[in-house]
């Protein structure tokens, strides 16, 4: 057939982006938590502390990670009520019911906290911490009950768990949902830089990554880490007000008088 100097003598085709086809795969409500899987998994009974982590923890309709190995410290693991009472004590209190004599309910052990009747919440509370659209990160999520919950309660947030006994996945931080991901404190190297929202830490990196025990060089990894992952706005509640957190994580945070927890906004 003749072709003319102008016709094509080749038909192209745009060259594809590898992630498309997981793009597609991975729509809108992919992680979105599941009812019916996050509700099998919350009520298994965790009245005994584990040093050996050995589960799977769903995710959305129907992906999971395995959670499995050494546990630092021993995890039970935390609920919602912990996360509300240690991490947002400006809202939260302590509640007043206790678990039966040798028994475990799950149902109350999945009870949230009970709100403080005049609360004075600290750069705008869990509603600002969590609010639609936020990257929210927690950083030694373990079994990620309370984050399960908390996607559960927030369900138009990005709410990513990160341990290093989960594998090494990718995430999606324009998903809403709940995702995890591996994460070693000292460098995150899943999480872009200046991409996290909210970062919250419970019986976590405070305690056991910025503790007296650990090492100084691995605590200023830890400080380059959150100022790195971190943008202007950004907030960070850890359970414990650390002192060397304090004095080293920089200027250019405004940290909350409050001794109970550390608080801090990022300028």
């Amino acid at each position: 057939m003749y072709m003319s100097e102008q016709s094509p003598r080749f038909e192209t085709t745009p060259r594809r982006n590898p992630f498309d086809t997981l793009n597609r795969i991975v729509n809108d409500s992919y992680f979105i938590v599941n009812d019916q899987r996050a509700s099998e998994f919350l009520h298994q009974d965790r009245s005994t502390t584990k040093f050996h982590a050995d589960l799977f923890i769903p995710i959305g309709r129907d992906d999971f990670m395995p959670y499995k190995g050494e546990v630092v410290g021993g995890v039970s693991d935390r609920p919602i009520s912990s996360y509300q009472i240690m991490l947002f004590p400006d809202v939260f209190q302590k509640p007043t019911y206790a678990f039966p004599e040798s028994s475990f309910d799950p149902e109350i052990f999945l009870q949230e906290a009970v709100p403080i009747e005049n609360p004075k919440p600290v750069f705008g509370g869990i509603e600002q911490a969590f609010r639609q659209g936020n990257v929210v990160l927690d950083i030694g999520s373990g079994e990620a009950v309370a984050d399960i919950q908390l996607s559960k309660k927030f369900p138009l947030t990005t709410i990513i768990g990160t341990d290093i006994l989960y594998n090494n996945k990718k995430i999606f931080l324009h998903k809403i949902g709940f995702q995890l991901t591996y994460g070693d404190w000292r460098s995150l190297n899943r999480i872009p830089n200046a991409s996290i929202d909210t970062i919250i830490s419970c019986q976590g990196v405070a305690m056991w990554g910025l503790g007296p025990k650990n090492p100084i060089e691995d605590k200023n990894k830890i400080i380059q880490t959150l100022n790195r992952i971190s943008k202007h706005g950004t907030i960070i509640r850890f359970d414990i007000k650390n002192d060397f957190l304090c004095r080293n994580i920089g200027s250019n945070w405004e940290i909350s008088e409050r001794e109970d927890v550390f608080i801090a906004k990022r300028k």
